[in-house]
């Protein structure tokens, strides 16, 4: 197997050819490529990745985007009466798309804006990476006081066999007061490398609502992240689903710029088998009178991990913050595993903070109590599963969307007992 040295040397050689390009992002790729040389890939002695072997996942060179052909769409997996918009290994469909006209969307490979938008982290390797292997990005732009009424939904299909790279990046511009829910599916089904990455600019008094759901197999590897800006009195609501991968590395990053910003990181991992989701969050509150709220919970059946990572800063000078962070964990099986540290950095005095995690298992009293009613074994696990992860639900703000969420949870339970 070869280290991480090996690949590091591998794919320098490689990036150094990416940044011959004539898209817009030509002085962002030579930016994100000093930055990828000083990094290189991360290795279990950096923290942020300390609980995750990446070098085991990722190919062994970068193969990208080849072509597959998918003709039709899992009727289940399409959220009703949303403009949909479907990426097949990373290329954009016009069969399997449905977009309104009335919806700002474009592929841009030459721009006149500021790459500065797309919020690259010069301290993440993968965002550099991830931006050499791109060519264009997925721009979705709103008008000041612009309100959708519909969602829009991204489907990532992630398709073949032979370890290949994908990628994908989307950006989302939000005008002032404007109003929209974005649902984002990653679905992979082969041996692969997804790179999904999307960014959010909200302006004085935007909602945004991105809720981000990933079920891929145990052959798959998907390193994604959402990033976003918040100015003044904007609202941007995250909600990470995870029911399965090989890794599956959930990154959201949120900066409050201004003050009125608030900001809502929640997420649910369901895994079994041996399945991995990592899951990384970072709330920067850079203003005063910001707030923010964080649940995360997890259930973990068979020999699947789950990882938590939650880090919420409080930067110098910004006062009268209120955050709260919460990780709970369910652990069905002796065998799974779960690794969670939500953490606190503080750099203000006039703050209200809280933060705290929770490890257990299903109530046996609870369980027996179904049981002798006559509710079989199986299905009394299913209703105390869905009971434990329906306040995380609540936090999905559209009660459409919420419904449409807890009916597709509750067919991934009855699959995975029908296995």
């Amino acid at each position: 197997m070869m280290t991480t040295s090996d690949l590091n040397s591998i794919y320098l050689d490689q990036a150094e050819g990416l940044t011959k390009s004539t898209s817009y992002l030509k002085p962002a790729k030579e930016e994100a490529l000093s930055f990828f040389k000083k990094l290189g890939l991360p290795h279990k002695k950096l923290d942020s990745w300390k609980y995750s072997r990446i070098e085991k996942r990722i190919p062994s060179t970068l193969v990208l985007n080849k072509t597959a052909e998918v003709n039709k769409l899992a009727g289940d997996l399409i959220y009703p009466d949303a403009d949909l918009i479907v990426l097949v290994n990373g290329n954009f469909s016009s069969e399997l798309s449905k977009i309104s006209s009335s919806l700002s969307y474009q592929y841009e490979k030459e721009s006149n804006k500021a790459y500065d938008d797309l919020q690259i982290d010069p301290s993440d390797a993968f965002d550099n990476l991830s931006l050499l292997l791109t060519e264009g990005t997925h721009t979705i732009t709103l008008k000041d006081n612009e309100v959708l009424t519909k969602p829009i939904q991204v489907i990532h299909l992630n398709e073949g066999n032979s370890e290949s790279t994908i990628t994908s990046r989307f950006h989302f511009e939000a005008g002032k007061f404007s109003k929209a829910t974005m649902i984002e599916m990653h679905l992979g089904n082969g041996n692969n490398t997804d790179y999904g990455y999307s960014t959010f600019s909200l302006s004085d008094g935007a909602n945004i609502e991105h809720i981000k759901i990933g079920m891929n197999n145990s052959d798959s590897t998907h390193v994604g992240k959402v990033s976003a800006k918040l100015k003044k009195d904007s609202t941007f609501h995250s909600f990470t689903l995870c029911l399965g991968g090989g890794l599956v590395r959930n990154h959201v990053k949120t900066n409050l710029v201004e003050s009125g910003a608030h900001a809502e990181v929640n997420g649910l991992y369901a895994l079994q088998g041996e399945h991995r989701s990592d899951n990384y969050t970072e709330i920067h509150h850079n203003a005063s009178h910001t707030t923010s709220g964080q649940l995360f919970k997890g259930i973990l059946a068979d020999s699947s991990r789950g990882i938590f990572t939650g880090r919420v800063f409080i930067h110098r000078d910004a006062q009268k913050v209120d955050a709260n962070q919460l990780n709970k964990n369910l652990l069905l099986s002796k065998e799974a595993r779960i690794d969670t540290r939500p953490q606190l950095e503080v750099y203000a005095d006039d703050v209200k903070c809280a933060h705290g995690a929770t490890i257990g298992q299903l109530n046996e009293e609870e369980l027996f109590y179904l049981q002798a009613r006559g509710i079989p074994k199986q299905e009394a696990y299913e209703m105390l599963m869905a009971a434990f992860s329906e306040d995380a639900l609540m936090k999905v703000t559209n009660p459409t969307t919420k419904k449409w969420l807890a009916d597709f949870l509750e067919d991934h339970f009855e699959k995975t007992r029908k296995k």
